[in-house]
């Protein structure tokens, strides 16, 4: 699944850059760093669930959010909510690594 999923981002990359240089009229080397995730984001928005600049904290938040509701937290205490010492340690130092692009997938914990 991964290798359709990163073709597809090449794929609708390759296409970005070749829209910016048709409309700006300027090289690739010029391209604002906006650009592209912005079209990606347009282009597969529909088919992949992504999100831009996320805290990693708040991914392991949301991803424990969606096992609890889905009943498929596991903690080692017995309660349903899915705390891993990674979630810890990422609270604990503020937060501070932020995750440019992520892609989504059911088997993610």
């Amino acid at each position: 699944m991964i290798e359709a999923v990163i073709r597809k981002l090449c794929d609708v990359g390759a296409r970005a850059v070749s829209r910016y240089v048709e409309v700006s009229g300027m090289w690739p080397d010029d391209m604002p760093e906006y650009f592209m995730p912005g079209f990606i984001f347009d282009h597969l928005g529909d088919e992949i669930t992504m999100t831009l600049e996320t805290g990693f904290v708040k991914l392991l938040e949301w991803n424990a959010e969606t096992l609890n509701r889905r009943g498929l937290a596991r903690h080692p205490d017995g309660n349903r909510r899915c705390a891993t010492p990674c979630h810890w340690r990422a609270r604990a130092t503020g937060d501070k690594c932020h995750v440019s692009r992520r892609l989504f997938d059911d088997t993610d914990c």
